[in-house]
């Protein structure tokens, strides 16, 4: 800048109105993450991942409210965090289970053990903490492998390839998710996206905007 950024008000037309609410949520929200666990740094980072992509992708395609898609994506795994602090879950059993295999999430390994995953703990917690209910929803159904026509499905339709995209990019893990192909995805059909570069480069330009946005953050 020529001249030196010296209130709010300037800051703010600088960065923009949608961009400071971002900003002011992701920091909120980073106060349930211990940064000193690395099971809760690797989740936020995660979490801040999935919610830039999502952003980005609803940006790019018009897929759903830009702020919308961003909240929905930094919460979609608030439930992990719950099931992780809770003295009566022993999380360290899903961690355990999951890091063995590359081919099986979370959510099904916390159903086979506890007989209900992070995505009913998330529902309850938004549902508590009164959010409206299109968010509430769509983390219930991120994890689903169908969607129908309404703007829950669609919002979860776009966490759940938002996920897998940040899966594959390592994002938040220590290693890639990639059991599927994201153009094989139900999410990736029913938002009938058509990704005009090759694969490798859309995660790379995804991958580069994550990056960038994530330091401004964290």
């Amino acid at each position: 800048m020529k001249n030196k950024v010296s209130n709010i008000v300037r800051a703010i037309s600088i960065i923009g109105l949608n961009n400071a609410k971002r900003i002011v949520f992701s920091i909120s929200v980073k106060s349930l993450f211990d940064s000193h666990v690395i099971f809760d740094k690797l989740l936020w980072e995660h979490a801040l991942g999935v919610a830039i992509i999502a952003q980005t992708l609803s940006y790019k395609y018009g897929l759903f409210d830009e702020n919308r898609s961003y909240i929905a994506g930094l919460l979609h795994d608030i439930g992990k965090i719950v099931m992780s602090k809770d003295k009566q879950i022993n999380y360290k059993l899903v961690e355990g289970k999951v890091s063995l295999s590359d081919s099986i999430a979370s959510y099904q390994i916390e159903t086979e053990i506890y007989g209900f995953n992070h995505c009913d703990i998330g529902y309850q917690i938004l549902s508590l903490w009164n959010f409206d209910d299109i968010f509430a929803q769509a983390i219930y159904l991120h994890h689903n492998n169908e969607f129908t026509e309404n703007k829950s499905n669609r919002l979860a339709a776009l966490i759940n390839f938002s996920d897998y995209v940040a899966n594959w990019l390592s994002i938040g893990r220590l290693k890639p998710y990639r059991q599927i192909s994201l153009t094989d995805l139900e999410s990736y059909k029913f938002l009938q996206l058509s990704i005009n570069d090759d694969i490798q480069s859309f995660l790379q330009k995804i991958k580069e905007k994550v990056d960038l946005l994530s330091c401004c953050i964290t």
